[in-house]
């Protein structure tokens, strides 16, 4: 990936400036870091490479967008420049004035140009839209990622689009997040960690799935290459099913008046903290893998009906040893996650 500094010279060496235009500008010291060892072998300094002197731009400064370009400013940019596009004017000012980007503005013309690599960091409908719509922006051998939770249906409308202007493309998806929504939220450490899932396909040059994955190494996460199908599949059980039952239970279950709402403490505070999650973003991932969500719900009603028989016939023998192997599963599920995390310490 070539660094372009095209229309980069002269931005103002302070301070910060921002306008009806949309654009938000801050010109920064370059950050260094210190090297940490992940559990795929690399050692993390060897990752920061990827960004040495490049230009990264990030579509989208919500949570997700926000994070990474805090992220990228805190130690890890690697003397990277990163520029960000952002329907808010308000959302590029907040991000300049936090010291997060070096240029941004509103108009993809002033943002996609710049980068050698772009990162999608907007709902998984807009991310074709925004692409379809600007393809031409992008430079000749740059290289395009993005954060969203459905690949099968980014992959085929996104890939094919970048392919024929010899832009690159590979999924990510990052497993971070919260229910919270906006650069308000942001985190810079969000990301450490974190496993990333990459979906090439075998079109894709290997150098560029490595560029992909040794950037989100150098973010500190753990990135694991699976195709785009399988990943929605299992992210549908993991992920998708459980941010919709999450909403079915505050639905069933919550009275939100006293004195029932003083008996719903910590199982329902756990098990619906994801029911505040963004609507319209729930939406469209449901649209986009709903096929997987519905044999998600299917294998979850055989579940608890299995529960509500063993209730009503009161097997109570059966229902122990039920929950006892669902507890041993969760631990055991821990456990591997707790190894997993402390390997990249």
């Amino acid at each position: 990936m070539g660094g372009a500094e095209s229309g980069m010279a002269g931005h103002p060496g302070n301070g910060i400036l921002s306008g009806a235009d949309g654009i938000a500008r801050r010109r920064l010291p370059n950050d260094t870091s210190q090297g940490r060892k992940c559990d795929c072998g690399f050692e993390r300094t060897r990752a920061l490479t990827t960004l040495a002197d490049r230009t990264i731009a990030i579509v989208g400064l919500g949570l997700l967008g926000g994070s990474l370009a805090a992220a990228l400013k805190r130690g890890v940019s690697g003397g990277s420049r990163v520029v960000a596009w952002a329907r808010r004017a308000a959302s590029l000012a907040e991000a300049s004035e936090r010291g997060w980007i070096d240029f941004g503005s509103t108009d993809p013309a002033r943002v996609l140009p710049e980068a050698d690599l772009t990162v999608l960091c907007i709902p998984p409908v807009p991310t074709i839209e925004f692409v379809t719509r600007n393809a031409v922006l992008w430079r000749t051998g740059s290289l395009v990622t993005d954060v969203g939770s459905v690949k099968a249906e980014i992959v085929r409308g996104v890939r094919p689009v970048l392919a024929a202007r010899s832009v690159a493309f590979v999924g990510s998806h990052p497993m971070a997040g919260s229910e919270r929504t906006g650069i308000a939220h942001a985190d810079p450490e969000l990301f450490a960690g974190a496993t990333v899932f990459l979906t090439p396909t075998p079109e894709d040059a290997p150098e560029t799935v490595t560029t992909v994955a040794d950037f989100w190494q150098a973010l500190g996460a753990r990135p694991f290459r699976i195709e785009p199908d399988r990943h929605d599949a299992l992210t549908a059980r993991t992920s998708h099913v459980l941010h919709l039952l999450a909403a079915g239970l505050v639905r069933a279950l919550l009275d939100p008046q006293p004195p029932a709402s003083l008996a719903a403490a910590g199982a329902f505070r756990d098990m619906t903290r994801v029911a505040s999650s963004s609507p319209d973003m729930w939406t469209q991932i449901a649209r986009q893998n709903g096929r997987n969500i519905i044999e998600a719900f299917d294998r979850t009603e055989r579940e608890i009906a299995a529960l509500k028989a063993m209730v009503r016939d009161e097997r109570w023998e059966d229902l122990k040893s039920y929950l006892e192997n669902a507890g041993e599963r969760r631990r055991e599920w821990d456990r591997r996650r707790i190894h997993l995390t402390n390997a990249t310490e």
